[in-house]
């Protein structure tokens, strides 16, 4: 009895000690007992072909800064929240480092975001410096650090993007676009000769949060219009149903594609691949050069509306450590270079120098001969995202003085009444829970105009239904008290 007590004994410790392996394997994704940090990141698209030759570059470059390796991983930006989600949602799923996006408030209420402050005071001091205090403090929740903005154009507004061959063939007069609304002749003028067409492609939601003056105030769950200190909703302002109706008639005209409110494809894939001949976008200094790279395509532009600087602006486009990373250190250090270190920086964005991009004599990078943007084989074209986007070595066609100019965008926006305040809904998560399912279920089919404006208000009376006014009254009252605190 007592040999057998013995063997099953021995059984269970063998099995505890390949558990415990498989777990410090799995854990600290080491490799030769380096570590291993998941990188993950969004693409435009399709995984760039050369990625794997990137990631042996970058290897090669960042262990011996920091004696880590790391393991990239391109998302898709349509699948972007979705992937994450899960591999947030499970422990066990390597993730160091991330591209936050739209996902801060969820991952913050969900723990999935571990605090920063001590990291970054032992290994991220080149990255303090680098993005300041101001934008820092976007990305605190009660005084703690859970994520690092990313280094680019902060401030936040309206611009419109038509292929350059369209303009060509039915002489558009782009020049004259001052207004969502002067865009209406143009797309008119594309139908009218080509009646099979949807001219105008939409990444719903976008076009509404850049083309009104307004502060998110975090969520949408209660804003700040223009320069009010009023918190008010969105969703009922004479603005946004003026803005749904514009994009009701362009829709019922046959402008927008019906495929648009249900899509996760991008603007960007659908003008890429043809099937559009203009989208909204950012009015950033160097945009038209950014996606003529992502389309493949000549491009004209027209500024719409101011850039307007908002603590949720700043909050989109963020860095963060995963409560799922077993090395912190380690990833704080990658995060430090990726906002400080200009190697690393062009590596990721752009591939191997002489492979992916060469240096013009201008001071500006572009292709190698033989190479556009339909066949290169790596080229994410998302500085913006990538850390530091200043550190980023200009594509031809954007300004080779780009860094002076985008500080020069921020530094020329219209400052919210509310920047710096962050929303602490820790005890409305119930109610933002089912604010967001509402809102799910009426934004992209409103926004694309796909539906009639009668649903608006079946739309606003089931958010207040699901607990809209608690929330704007909780967030009126913390945002006088933050007011009161600054005076």
């Amino acid at each position: 009895m007592k040999t057998k007590q013995l063997t099953v004994l021995g059984l269970v410790l063998i099995l505890l000690f390949i558990g415990t392996g498989s777990l410090w394997a799995t854990g600290n994704q080491s490799r030769g007992g380096t570590p291993e940090l998941v990188w993950a990141f969004a693409t435009w698209g399709t995984t760039p072909p050369d990625t794997s030759k990137v990631e042996a570059a970058i290897n090669s470059y960042v262990e011996g800064k920091i004696g880590a390796r790391v393991k990239l991983l391109p998302i898709g930006i349509g699948d972007w929240s979705q992937r994450l989600n899960l591999m947030l949602a499970s422990p066990s799923e390597p993730l160091d480092i991330f591209f936050i996006s739209g996902l801060y408030q969820q991952a913050l209420s969900r723990g999935q975001l571990i605090p920063l402050d001590d990291l970054l005071a032992s290994n991220g001091r080149d990255l303090v410096r680098a993005v300041g205090e101001t934008y820092l403090q976007a990305g605190r929740r009660n005084g703690v650090q859970y994520g690092i903005p990313s280094i680019r154009d902060m401030a936040s507004g309206l611009g419109f993007l038509i292929r350059q061959d369209y303009v060509d063939k039915y002489n558009l007069n782009v020049g004259a676009i001052n207004r969502v609304e002067d865009i209406t002749p143009i797309l008119a003028t594309i139908k009218r000769n080509e009646p099979n067409f949807y001219p105008m492609s939409m990444n719903v939601g976008f076009e509404v949060t850049r083309s009104l003056i307004y502060d998110p105030l975090s969520d949408n769950f209660g804003v700040l219009m223009g320069n009010s200190n009023t918190v008010t909703n969105l969703f009922e302002s004479a603005e946004y149903r003026q803005r749904l109706e514009l994009y009701r008639s362009w829709y019922l005209a046959g402008y927008i594609s019906p495929d648009d409110a249900a899509s996760n494809e991008t603007a960007v894939s659908v003008m890429r691949a043809g099937r559009a001949a203009a989208q909204f976008t950012a009015n950033k200094p160097g945009i038209v050069t950014e996606n003529e790279l992502s389309t493949g395509r000549k491009l004209a532009f027209a500024d719409i509306t101011n850039a307007v600087l908002t603590t949720g602006g700043v909050q989109g486009v963020m860095w963060g450590i995963a409560n799922n990373s077993r090395n912190p250190e380690k990833a704080m250090d990658l995060l430090n270079l990726l906002f400080s270190d200009p190697v690393l920086i062009n590596l990721i964005n752009y591939g191997i120098e002489g492979e992916h991009y060469v240096r013009k004599p201008d001071g500006t990078i572009g292709f190698p001969a033989g190479t556009d943007p339909s066949n290169a084989r790596y080229n994410l074209s998302m500085d913006w995202q990538l850390g530091n986007s200043y550190l980023a070595l200009p594509w031809e066609g954007k300004p080779a003085d780009l860094e002076r100019q985008m500080r020069a965008f921020n530094d020329r926006a219209v400052v919210s009444p509310a920047y710096g305040f962050e929303f602490d809904n820790s005890r409305f998560l119930t109610q933002i829970a089912a604010l967001t399912a509402v809102a799910d279920q009426y934004r992209s089919s409103l926004e694309s105009g796909s539906v009639d404006l009668s649903i608006l208000d079946e739309f606003n009376t089931r958010l207040y239904a699901a607990g809209l006014s608690a929330v704007m009254a909780e967030k009126q009252r913390q945002f006088d008290t933050w007011r009161s605190s600054r005076r």
